[in-house]
């Protein structure tokens, strides 16, 4: 009696102990550790700065990007998620202990009572049901390796465009540097001090690239690889096979989707084997492996009748949302197709505009000048074509990166759908 007494006292001193510990108590824990992170965070003047190559910063972003730690949680939940369907057909094994006592005795009667057993539960879930549902599943972990991949090209082409910005951005800055101006100086200082804010703007979104905030990153753009429109010739004939693939995907949920509408006509089985215990005490007795009269099975199945025909007019909607799909993506071809077409034509027709306006600068060079005022015209004509480049530059950048977001740059890519390690699955 004393020793179930202290046990409850214990009990209700752990429950105190718990209870007087408030949420604003928890929060300004929390608000503490926060604020003691804030603080230790260097200021930016007195990070080093350290110069990044393209494969150095490319190979950062792979390792440390949080959405690509995130693509990555997700195939590896996608995974378990496979593993899970037939971990489900793994007995489960219970243990309990229960204890009771009445509260008011006599000195010649002692009610308390204690037990403890241990058994096993065999659980099979809807038999008929799992391979789709393993199928499913492993769509959904074959979906996350892809993810992965698009995820890859997606990043790529974001740190591509920061390289080529930056390196657009210092011939813009040595560009202004060289224009004719009465007060030079004052100039340059605005040029300088403008700069220091686009590396300090630009700072932040490389970190947030590369997960890294310990330094200054000056990217090396000469370490960039060359881009042309010959690199994507063959490729744009068609689309990426990742694009495909995900198109793919759609119509194969899709499918799944009629399927398992249509399998509800089914009938389901249900079926549960309870084993004997296979350990018991209780009133200071123990007994083993129990009397195989305590085994039991349970076993149902029942077929529900679709007399609403509420599971019908699904299957039917399931139907024609699946047809309305397939239009969709044919249609999406034509317009992928298009979008191609042009990303192509328009980067040859910038790059032949591009040679044409360095054709003419040399040109114009190589025209003698026969005063100061010509010079100062063809430095101001010289310096409009270079600003117009520039521009077109830019607008060029978004079409590379389009094609790297949809073929991936060559020689970056880690893995590629093809050489992805797929989950093995079977068609139901």
């Amino acid at each position: 009696m004393i020793q179930a007494s202290h046990s409850i006292l214990v009990l209700l001193l752990i429950l105190v102990g718990l209870s007087s510990c408030s949420v604003e108590q928890q929060l300004q824990k929390s608000r503490n550790k926060l604020t003691q992170d804030y603080d230790a965070l260097p200021p930016y003047d007195t990070l080093p700065r350290r110069t990044i190559t393209w494969h150095q910063a490319l190979e950062m972003v792979e390792k440390n990007n949080l959405e690509m730690q995130q693509a990555a949680e997700s195939l590896r939940e996608a995974r378990r998620g496979c593993d899970k369907i037939y971990r489900d057909l793994i007995p489960m094994v219970n243990m309990g202990y229960y204890y009771n006592m009445a509260l008011k005795t006599n000195q010649y009667a002692d009610n308390r009572t204690g037990q403890f057993d241990f058994n096993i539960i065999f659980s099979l879930p809807e038999l008929i049901q799992i391979p789709i549902q393993h199928y499913t599943a492993a769509l959904a972990a074959y979906k996350a390796e892809q993810n992965i991949e698009l995820k890859r090209r997606e990043l790529t082409a974001k740190l591509y465009q920061f390289f080529r910005l930056q390196e657009i951005q210092k011939r813009a800055n040595d560009q202004e540097h060289h224009q004719w101006s009465a007060d030079q100086l004052s100039r340059k200082m605005a040029i300088d001090k403008r700069k220091e804010k686009e590396e300090r703007a630009q700072w932040l979104q490389i970190c947030d690239l590369l997960n890294n905030y310990d330094a200054r990153w000056q990217l090396y753009t000469p370490s960039l690889p060359l881009l042309t429109p010959d690199v994507y010739r063959e490729q744009a004939k068609h689309p990426s096979d990742l694009s495909i693939t995900q198109a793919a995907m759609e119509l194969e949920a899709s499918r799944l989707r009629k399927k398992g509408i249509a399998l509800q006509y089914w009938p389901s089985l249900h079926v549960q084997f309870y084993s004997p215990s296979l350990f018991n005490m209780s009133g200071g007795n123990m007994t083993g492996f129990m009397s195989l009269d305590d085994a039991r099975i349970d076993m149902n199945t029942y077929l529900s009748l679709d007399t609403r025909l509420e599971t019908w007019n699904e299957y039917l909607s399931a139907k024609a949302q699946h047809k309305l799909l397939e239009q969709q993506l044919r249609k999406s071809m034509y317009e992928h197709r298009e979008k191609l077409q042009l990303l192509m034509s328009s980067w040859a027709e910038y790059n032949d505009w591009k040679e044409a306006m360095q054709n003419f600068i040399t040109f114009r060079k190589q025209h003698g000048i026969t005063n100061s005022a010509a010079a100062k015209a063809l430095h101001d004509e010289s310096m409009q074509v270079q600003s117009a480049i520039l521009a077109q530059e830019r607008e060029n950048l978004e079409r590379e990166c389009a094609l790297i977001q949809e073929y991936g740059l060559p020689g970056s890519e880690k893995n590629s759908p093809n050489t992805i390690k797929h989950t093995n699955q079977n068609q139901p």
